[in-house]
């Protein structure tokens, strides 16, 4: 079965078609008769980059939340007032109070700013779970994403107001969505805050899979240290992908070590991109 991917937000445009960039990922993804969101931007800027690239919300049946940060999540209330009967599948911590608490700066609020109860008002169907989660024809769930590289550490700038208190944020919600095709999955990402390894060994054991196509999203390497990075693109030039396509968090000095790893198997993401496998 062929998978297509459109990437309809992200920080930066692929190409020069009236089209807008903002900090946030949303990937439109189409599997046979079946249509999924991963994430849905920042603001409505999906919504007004849909038709400048042909695309139609016409049969989205599901939105899947990679993680609760406004910059994946944001714009779904916007896109709720435009789509009707459309499922949110998300972890059950997706709705935790986030703050980024650079050192020397100001705590900044940066998770979402609706909760379940609010989704269902807008005529969402909310489903929380943990677990991996078949959701449509060729399409799964990664579900949480257990940590077993040596390399893919936590965040130290991202955490957790629980009642008052502060606790380190683990990103207990972070999941990725699953793709199977002919000749492979293809795992989309949403900032890979477990870690891009760490997802991917992840995603061919929920998915029954021997190998790996492609993976597509943000890679969270814009804060990770040269060294995270060097371990990041040995891992992934070890597995064989015939695709990296890196979007979002990546970073550009990121993305210039990418390309130098893997050579033609790197692709640039940006708005407007397609991709079908």
């Amino acid at each position: 079965m062929n998978v297509c991917v459109t990437i309809l937000v992200d920080n930066q445009v692929n190409r020069a078609d009236r089209l807008l960039a903002e900090h946030g990922l949303c990937l439109l993804v189409e599997s046979g008769e079946s249509k999924v969101l991963l994430d849905a931007g920042q603001t409505d800027v999906c919504l007004k980059n849909a038709p400048r690239l042909g695309a139609d919300f016409g049969g989205l049946s599901t939105v899947v939340l990679s993680h609760g940060h406004f910059d994946h999540g944001g714009g779904l209330p916007s896109l709720l007032r435009k789509v009707e009967g459309v499922e949110v599948v998300a972890h059950p911590g997706v709705f935790a109070r986030r703050y980024a608490r650079p050192r020397g700066q100001e705590d900044r609020y940066i998770g979402l700013r609706y909760d379940a109860a609010s989704l269902a008002k807008r005529g969402a169907a909310v489903r929380l779970e943990s677990q991996p989660r078949e959701i449509a024809g060729g399409l799964l769930t990664t579900g949480s994403i257990p940590r077993v590289t040596s390399f893919e550490e936590d965040d130290p700038h991202f955490w957790v107001k629980t009642d008052g208190e502060w606790q380190p944020d683990h990103f207990e919600d972070d999941q990725a969505l699953v793709a199977r095709t002919g000749k492979g999955l293809v795992v989309l990402l949403g900032c890979a805050h477990a870690g891009v390894i760490n997802t991917l060994r992840h995603a061919v054991k929920v998915a029954g899979d021997d190998g790996i196509r492609a993976v597509v999203g943000g890679l969270h390497l814009g804060p990770a240290s040269s060294q995270r990075t060097e371990q990041t693109v040995a891992a992934l030039r070890e597995m064989g992908l015939e695709q990296v396509v890196a979007c979002h968090c990546t970073s550009f000095a990121a993305r210039m070590r990418l390309h130098a790893g893997l050579g033609e198997r790197f692709m640039n993401g940006g708005v407007g991109l397609k991709l079908t496998f």
